[in-house]
């Protein structure tokens, strides 16, 4: 009895358990865990902030707990585990173009759309430097530590400097790189080694290049020219990077495919065919063995470095990827998009681990509720509409449905409804706002 019981009772449980993996109803578990911003340094006189800013770079710190997002607000300091915010440094300073944490994750440097690079104290807030000069007049455009977190470097246009942020002195850079009768088709851009930002760890190299094609590899340390690279004359952007041990460059340009070279011989080593249409970004991973692409449309690449074969291809953003950085253990990818979205990324599974921690760039057509209560946004590039709390600065409601774009939306007197309309069509959609339910289409 007991053996024909045991076969019974145990199919019974697997069919109760396929039953209510299909029969009970899924959780909705948002697929985004949106960022309000928190209501700090505020401008005297401003009752709350809406939005966190555009983003323009991003940064791990050496220990990877700590991801610094610079905006057009100032440097947002987050928790990586929690995707919380922790504070809020240079604030309302100017545009954050670029940010370098020092080798010990003590210090921060921000270069400034203003013509200032400014150091900070991450515990404390505490600014300690200012750094200036007459050839800053177009903004910094990057900033980098060394490997003993002493000496900063810095990039405007066609300068390259180093600071002492211990005594606040100039250093001298590479003699070649300060001469200002240089042809700027010879050396219109100078590019801190280990893409755009951080230093090559052993060599402390910087990259600059023009549009005869030539690549000239400078050491900063002796101030010499240690490498020439020979490519295809630029028809256009040409975007190099260099990875963090200094010893291979990558580059590409219109129509042609990402090659990577070995800085020590100055010969090619891969040749990586892309699909794009456009010309991508290229960022390496921090132990070098994979590059990150991508360009204007919603999807990174990461490939092999070794091999030049594709990895993995990382597909959820709904707008235009703007910028990416890796952790320092080369376990997640951060990216963001057109519109301020924030994502983290698995790299070994490709998964997107639902990190999204921002609005940036999406405030268009600005309009207030008739009761006062609600700000209702348009957001740049995309098809979402924003709703407000005027008091707090925190997101209330995303309402999307245009696929093509929204030309215009407003709330109703009462502030119950939303009506919307898009840019190609006479479509007009009427949102209920307290269901968000779509009434009319």
């Amino acid at each position: 009895m007991k053996k024909v019981l045991f076969p019974i009772l145990l199919i019974c449980g697997i069919v109760l358990i396929i039953l209510t993996l299909y029969l009970v109803p899924e959780r909705d578990v948002p697929d985004t865990l949106h960022f309000d911003s928190p209501q700090w340094h505020l401008p005297e006189g401003a009752k709350s902030r809406i939005g966190s800013g555009r983003v323009n770079v991003m940064r791990y710190s050496p220990d990877g707990n700590l991801l610094a997002v610079g905006s057009d607000i100032g440097v947002w300091i987050y928790d990586v585990h929690t995707a919380e915010p922790q504070s809020l440094i240079a604030a309302h300073a100017s545009v954050i173009n670029g940010i370098s944490f020092t080798p010990d994750g003590k210090t921060l440097a921000a270069a400034c759309e203003d013509g200032t690079i400014r150091v900070w104290d991450i515990s404390t807030g505490e600014r300690k430097h200012t750094f200036t000069r007459r050839e800053y007049s177009f903004g910094v455009d990057s900033v980098s530590f060394t490997a003993d977190g002493r000496i900063l470097a810095a990039t405007s246009f066609y300068n390259l400097d180093l600071w002492d942020i211990v005594t606040g002195v100039r250093k001298k850079p590479p003699i070649a790189l300060e001469n200002r009768r240089i042809d700027f088709d010879h050396l219109p851009y100078i590019m801190l080694g280990g893409s755009k930002t951080s230093f090559s760890s052993d060599r402390k190299t910087v990259a600059s290049w023009g549009r005869d094609g030539i690549i000239r590899v400078w050491d900063i340390t002796t101030r010499k020219q240690v490498q020439t690279i020979t490519i295809q004359p630029a028809s256009g952007q040409l975007v190099v990077s260099v990875n963090p041990d200094g010893r291979l460059l990558a580059t590409t340009n219109r129509n042609e495919p990402i090659r990577l070279w070995d800085i020590n011989t100055g010969t090619e080593t891969q040749t990586i065919i892309t699909d794009s249409r456009y010309i991508p970004n290229l960022v390496f991973s921090p132990d070098g063995t994979i590059l990150a692409s991508y360009n204007v449309n919603e999807t990174i690449r990461l490939w092999d470095v070794n091999t030049g074969k594709e990895q993995k291809t990382l597909q959820r953003h709904k707008n235009k990827v703007m910028r990416v950085a890796f952790s320092p253990d080369n376990r997640t990818l951060v990216s963001s998009n057109y519109d301020g979205t924030l994502r983290m990324w698995d790299i070994g599974t490709g998964e997107d681990k639902k990190g999204t921690i921002g609005y940036g760039h999406q405030f268009r057509n600005v309009s207030l509720s008739p009761d006062g209560e609600t700000l209702m946004s348009l957001g740049w590039g995309s098809n979402a509409i924003h709703l407000w709390n005027i008091h707090t600065g925190k997101h209330k409601k995303t309402f999307k449905g245009h696929r093509k774009g929204i030309a215009g939306a407003k709330l109703s007197p009462d502030g119950k409804h939303l009506m919307s309309w898009p840019v190609y069509n006479s479509t007009i959609r009427l949102w209920n706002v307290n269901t968000d339910k779509l009434k009319k289409a």
